[in-house]
């Protein structure tokens, strides 16, 4: 069977990425979208795939309260009209 070595990996062609702080957190964490996509807004998903929470972003920094979370990895997925992005956080 061949195998397939990658040594390097090159920029994905008009990726951009949707910044979350602090990653890992505790009670809140700020939503940062790319600058083009402003406006959007969030959906939040457990790893079983079930919605928990769903928020409007406005602007540059949206905080986003997970306190009710209980301690894991989640997925946030950031929609626009003209793009998704999704990205995951650790709730400690």
């Amino acid at each position: 069977m061949p195998l397939l070595m990658i040594s390097e990996l090159d920029k994905i062609e008009g990726y951009t990425n949707l910044q979350i702080c602090p990653n890992p957190a505790n009670n809140l964490i700020t939503i940062t979208p790319p600058k083009a996509y402003d406006n959007g807004f969030i959906s939040l998903y457990s790893m079983s795939g079930e919605m928990l929470l769903k928020q409007n972003v406005r602007g540059n920094k949206t905080p986003v309260d997970i306190s009710a979370l209980k301690p894991g990895i989640y997925l946030i997925k950031y929609s626009s009209k003209n793009q998704i992005i999704t990205s995951i956080f650790v709730k400690e």
